[in-house]
């Protein structure tokens, strides 16, 4: 007795391949989202130390420094917005001189949408960037951050 010669996969093969790709793409897929934050974060941090140091530089020919982005030496692309101070926002950020409730910060990036997710911020008084954190997931990114930042939670 001649049995029909198979050509292709079973179903049972077909489930397995199914099974290791979900499996692999579990394992893999937070890391890849942490690792795109982290790009969008050196983003955000190279616009924010701008600020700051816009900022400090305002606050030698002035005296103090100012909570209006727009009083700066710099040039902040996004559109305006007006929480409690004036702002710019990109797509990801946004961006502040000051940030509310923060007298000592002299830049702030908010990742959009505000207060959902966590905020950088950089304090005349302090070494290093803050990262604010609004939630569990905010929480978990801060501490990612590595050496270079403090959590300020």
């Amino acid at each position: 007795m001649k049995f029909p010669s198979s050509k292709g996969f079973t179903l049972i093969e077909v489930m397995i391949v199914i099974m290791i790709i979900v499996i692999i793409t579990a394992v893999f897929m937070p890391q890849y989202e942490k690792a795109i934050e982290k790009t969008k974060v050196s983003e955000a941090l190279l616009v924010t130390r701008a600020i700051a140091d816009a900022n400090r530089m305002y606050n030698l020919k002035n005296g103090s420094y100012s909570a209006n982005i727009d009083d700066l030496d710099i040039q902040v692309t996004g559109k305006d917005s007006f929480l409690a101070n004036p702002r710019k926002e990109s797509r990801l950020f946004s961006y502040a001189a000051q940030g509310q409730g923060a007298p000592n910060s002299i830049a702030v990036a908010n990742r959009l949408p505000v207060s959902t997710f966590y905020t950088l911020i950089i304090y005349n008084d302090r070494n290093g960037v803050g990262c604010i954190y609004y939630s569990d997931r905010g929480k978990k990114f801060c501490q990612s951050l590595g050496e270079d930042y403090f959590v300020v939670n």
